[in-house]
């Protein structure tokens, strides 16, 4: 198995798009998108064992790609959704184009900032 499924990464991540994507009510553009780094810090905030097993930081400017959750959702999220294996789950980007950085909070208080990439993934629950 994979750590992925052992861990039920999908089933938790899917949670959090659900509850923080529909929040408010129905708006015309459907349910909010959240960026790999909100799913990774509200993660690591409600899975602590789990964030501990998959044994990568948060990520951010000066992580290794190959050592950030944030990457790791991001990719495998991507994979899926390209092979059909997630069908209730799309992702977007967002372009980095004339922003010099984003900051994220975790409910800790620990501050995060995006790597200057030039596009940020970002995932939302398609609506049943």
């Amino acid at each position: 198995m994979t750590i992925w499924n052992d861990l039920n990464i999908e089933h938790h991540i899917r949670n959090i798009l659900v509850e923080y994507g529909t929040r408010t009510q129905q708006h015309h553009f459907g349910h909010s998108f959240l960026t790999a780094y909100q799913i990774a810090i509200i993660f690591a905030e409600r899975h602590p064992g789990e964030f501990d097993a998959i044994g990568k930081d948060i990520g951010g400017s000066g992580t290794d790609d190959s050592h950030s959750l944030t990457q790791y959702f991001a990719s495998e999220l991507s994979r899926r959704i390209r092979t059909q294996r997630i069908t209730d789950i799309e992702g977007r980007y967002l372009s980095f184009v004339c922003q010099t950085s984003i900051e994220y909070r975790s409910p800790s208080g620990e501050t995060v900032r995006a790597s200057p990439n030039d596009r940020l993934s970002m995932f939302r629950y398609i609506q049943d």
